[in-house]
C-alpha cells in the first residue's frame, strides 16, 4: 500500500471509528426491529436500478445518476438506470405523486435508492416530514417486487449546517452527525441498506479536501461533489472502486482520492450500512 493511500485509509478508520462512538452516545431503548431480513443485495447481471429524489440528484448539470451510468458504462457493466428526480419534491410529496408511484411499478427493479431531506432528518422534530414516507416507501416497493433492494442516500450536511434556517442551531459537524446517528437508526430499524454519501462527503472535508464539494449556495453538490456520491452509489452497488472516467475537474479536486474514499467507507464497514 503507498504511503498516501496508507494515510487515506487510516483517516477512513479514524472518521468511522468516530461515527460509531457518535452513535453509542444515543438513545439505548431504541430497539431494533425484529423481523427476518429481507433487503439483501441482488445478483443482478444487468442490473435495474431507479432513483427517486429531488434536486440534489440533479441540479445544474452535476447529475449524480449520469455520473453512475459513466462509471458502469466504463467498467463494461449493463445497467438500466433512470431517475425521477423533481426540484423541491421531498419524500412525502413523492409518496403522493402517480407519476412516482407508476415509475416504481414500471420495473421489477433490482434497487431503488431513495433520497430525502437532509434538515428533515437533522432534527427530531422534523423527524414526522421524513421517516414516515420513508418507512411506507419500503413497503410501497416491496409490493411491487420482494426482491427489490430499499437503498437510502445517507444525506450531507449543509456547508454551513442549520445556521441559515430559524431553529436549526447545528454547524456543519453537529448536523453531519446527527445525520449519520438518525440514519443508521433508521435503517436498522426498518431493514434498509445506505449509501453513506453523508459520510463520504464528511471524511473528505475534514481531512481537508482541496476542491469544493458545494455549489455557491452551500447546499448542493458540485460536479466533484456529484463524483464523489455517484462513487458511494458505485461501490454500493457493484461493491468495487468506480473506475476511472473522463470528467471535467475544478481547482483542487483529485478524483482517485474522492473514489478511495468511497470505496473504503462502503466496502470495509458493511454492517454499518445494512448492507447484506
Amino acid at each position: 500500500m503507498r504511503g498516501g493511500n496508507r494515510r487515506m485509509w487510516w483517516r477512513v478508520v479514524w472518521a468511522v471509528s468516530l461515527m460509531m462512538a457518535l452513535s453509542a452516545c444515543g438513545d439505548d431503548d431504541q430497539p431494533l426491529v425484529e423481523s427476518d431480513p429481507d433487503n439483501a443485495r441482488p445478483d443482478c447481471r444487468e442490473c435495474q436500478i431507479l432513483f427517486i429524489g429531488s434536486s440534489y440528484l440533479s441540479y445544474y448539470g452535476n447529475d449524480l445518476v449520469d455520473i453512475f451510468n459513466a462509471f458502469a458504462a466504463e467498467a463494461g457493466k449493463p445497467v438500466y438506470a433512470e431517475k425521477r428526480s423533481i426540484g423541491g419534491y421531498r419524500l412525502y410529496r413523492h409518496i403522493a405523486s402517480e407519476g412516482t408511484l407508476a415509475k416504481i411499478r414500471e420495473r421489477n427493479w433490482d434497487y431503488i435508492i431513495l433520497q430525502g431531506n437532509a434538515a428533515f432528518l437533522s432534527r427530531e422534530e422534523w423527524h414526522p416530514m421524513i421517516i414516515p414516507y420513508l418507512i411506507e416507501f419500503r413497503q410501497i416497493i416491496k409490493e411491487n417486487n420482494p426482491q427489490t433492494c430499499v437503498i437510502y442516500m445517507m444525506p450531507w450536511a449543509y456547508k454551513n449546517g442549520l445556521l441559515s434556517i430559524p431553529g436549526g442551531e447545528m454547524d456543519y459537524q453537529e448536523m453531519q452527525t446527527a445525520l449519520y446517528n438518525e440514519t443508521i437508526r433508521v435503517v436498522n430499524e426498518n431493514d434498509i441498506a445506505t449509501a453513506p454519501v453523508g459520510w463520504a462527503w464528511y471524511t473528505a472535508i475534514v481531512n481537508g479536501y482541496e476542491g469544493d464539494l458545494y455549489l455557491t449556495d452551500n447546499n448542493h453538490q458540485s460536479a466533484s461533489g456529484a463524483y464523489l456520491a455517484a462513487s458511494v452509489f458505485y461501490s454500493t452497488i457493484f461493491q468495487e472502486e468506480a473506475p476511472d472516467i473522463p470528467f471535467s475537474w475544478g481547482e483542487g479536486d483529485n478524483p482517485p482520492y474522492l473514489r478511495a474514499i468511497a470505496d473504503s467507507l462502503v466496502r470495509n464497514f458493511p454492517d454499518l450500512w445494512n448492507l447484506y
